[in-house]
């Protein structure tokens, strides 16, 4: 293990056939997972584990947290600063016209 935050694990691997990796990370949907920065699928195991399929040889195994509902409120926060940008612009421009 190279890395274990909260929202990120990192595992150096070197293996002599593919395998799989399990880790005692509890499974969530917002878990995403790279090897060598390839995107790969993170799948259940064991009902509440964290499992990829790793290649054989040496590889790096990136786990990072990026849940749907950060992306979501992301996306509502900057629309919610473009709509009042525009209303304040409206305002200011109403105003200088009067």
């Amino acid at each position: 293990i190279r890395l274990y935050s909260s929202q990120k694990i990192s595992v150096e691997t070197d293996t002599k056939s593919p395998s799989f990796l399990v880790l005692s990370q509890s499974f969530l949907p917002g878990w995403k997972a790279k090897i060598d920065g390839v995107r790969i699928p993170v799948y259940r195991t064991d009902y509440i584990l964290s499992g990829v399929v790793v290649p054989r040889g040496k590889h790096e195994v990136s786990f990072y947290y990026q849940p749907l509902s950060f992306l979501i409120g992301l996306a509502n926060f900057g629309l919610g600063v473009i709509i009042i940008m525009i209303w304040g612009i409206k305002v200011w421009l109403k105003k200088r016209l009067a």
